[in-house]
């Protein structure tokens, strides 16, 4: 048998035919190998290479072995976890479309939500099938698109302005979309690509001919991410700035932690467990240095040094003890507390309190709609799906060995954790009120197609786990 009929034979056993060609190359070269060491004993050509496949073993059998190992894998507990959750969306599509307040917020009916999952799930199907790693190679330009939203919103007679904010407009769907929820994903995608692709040189580096080519690409993700955040703080996103803010710090925590990504060599040198002990004390003194300017950034306004009004740190107060000011900054809070005291198991909670007007709207509050509505049990179970979800995509993340793929499903899942995290807190009293949604849950078509896309891209990296 030829090398290349027994090649053949073993890739017909394989069914994911974008593999065959680099476990092809893989057991040419080791039957290269075998044969040379048979010429090497004095073996011909023709007798060392059968003799080499001989060794090598059935074929057939080589073939079945290896389609098990290298087979795109379907991560069906996500998938569940993400039914459970637009089941919670179609509630609160429900809750919305017999609320009293639908003509002063929008109409928002079953119908236009069935149709935004259906627009989700094709695009979400077609991310899934489609090679994410080709993604990295066009960073840039996704940085650019992401720049081209935050223009388009802020431009007179191209973006659209509602009460002081400004808009993205698709004018084929005929909707107003808040620019983070499209800017965000985008500036993750790009930061991630430009990371993934740090050692490598780019068009104006080939240009000018950059020699310290590391070097200029940590300067350049560090200027692209600092300017990202200007552009969301430019548009009213302050809570989108934040979370994409700790993102890139969580990313950039499991590049610095991780020795082997992005082949940093350079960073791990050969000799005693010294130096490498002390590269890791270094490391640690990197992240913990990142993180407390951070922090310091945050804790600052707060202080008398600060420039943090004081009716803002007294908002902040009351949404924590809002029994002292229940006709002022702690009314909302008050109504959390009444609804939440007087929630049954199931059905509604036996004092609505001013639920319609104020939390039906779904977006921001979703989860406290939920339990006024229909009681613990179907909150609960929409809060457990969020936490389920929140650690599956962890798991996945540790489970990913590709880098570009790794630090794609560290980005997104933090995107969602963050935000889910946040918004639960805000739901039950326990966090300051701001611009935070539920993925799938929250209101909102465009922030449900976006992360449905974002899912599916999350599901297109799970499935190729075993093969790249």
């Amino acid at each position: 048998m030829q090398i290349k009929e027994f090649l053949k034979s073993i890739c017909e056993q394989i069914k994911y035919t974008p593999i065959r060609e680099e476990i092809s190359k893989e057991i040419c070269g080791h039957i290269e190998d075998i044969k040379e060491v048979y010429v090497n004993e004095g073996m011909s050509e023709l007798e060392a290479e059968n003799k080499a496949i001989e060794q090598m073993g059935d074929a057939e059998d080589i073939g079945r072995r290896l389609n098990k190992i290298h087979r795109p894998r379907f991560d069906w507990k996500l998938v569940l976890i993400i039914a459970v959750l637009l089941i919670g969306g179609g509630l609160i599509a429900y809750i919305r479309q017999n609320s009293s307040i639908r003509n002063q917020v929008g109409f928002y009916s079953i119908r236009n939500f069935i149709a935004f999952v259906i627009l989700g799930i094709v695009l979400g199907t077609i991310i899934y099938f489609f090679d994410y790693r080709i993604i990295s190679k066009y960073s840039g330009v996704i940085y650019v698109v992401a720049i081209c939203v935050f223009v388009f919103s802020i431009i007179p007679n191209i973006g659209v302005s509602l009460n002081g904010r400004p808009y993205f407009r698709i004018p084929i769907f005929n909707i107003n979309v808040v620019p983070s929820v499209i800017m965000v994903p985008l500036y993750v995608i790009a930061i991630v690509g430009f990371i993934s692709n740090i050692n490598k040189k780019d068009f104006i580096q080939r240009k000018f001919q950059v020699e310290n080519i590391n070097f200029a690409n940590k300067c350049k993700i560090l200027i692209l991410g600092v300017f990202s955040i200007i552009t969301l703080l430019i548009v009213n996103s302050f809570t989108s700035a934040v979370i994409l803010g700790f993102v890139y710090l969580i990313i950039t925590t499991v590049v610095i932690l991780n020795p082997k990504s992005l082949s940093c060599s350079k960073d791990i040198m050969d000799g005693e467990k010294k130096v490498n002990a002390k590269i890791s004390k270094r490391k640690i003194m990197k992240v913990a240095l990142i993180w407390g300017i951070l922090l310091l950034a945050i804790v600052f306004p707060l202080t008398p040094f600060g420039n943090f009004s004081s009716f803002r740190l007294d908002r902040i107060k009351y949404m924590f003890n809002p029994e002292a000011d229940p006709n002022g900054s702690g009314y909302l809070g008050m109504q959390q507390r009444t609804i939440i005291r007087s929630s049954n198991a199931f059905g509604p909670s036996d004092d609505m309190s001013w639920a319609i007007d104020i939390f039906d709207e779904g977006t921001n509050f979703a989860v406290i709609s939920i339990l006024a509505h229909y009681g613990w049990v179907v909150s609960g179970v929409v809060i457990i799906a969020v936490v389920f979800m929140s650690i599956k995509l962890l798991i996945n993340s540790v489970k990913i060995k590709e880098i570009f793929g790794k630090l794609l499903t560290i980005g997104i899942a933090s995107v969602f954790i963050l935000q889910s995290v946040c918004n639960l807190l805000m739901n039950f009293n326990m966090g300051v009120i701001a611009d935070f949604n539920i993925p799938l849950v929250s209101y909102g078509g465009a922030n449900l197609v976006i992360n449905m896309v974002c899912l599916g891209l999350v599901l297109s990296v799970y499935r190729r786990k075993d093969i790249i």
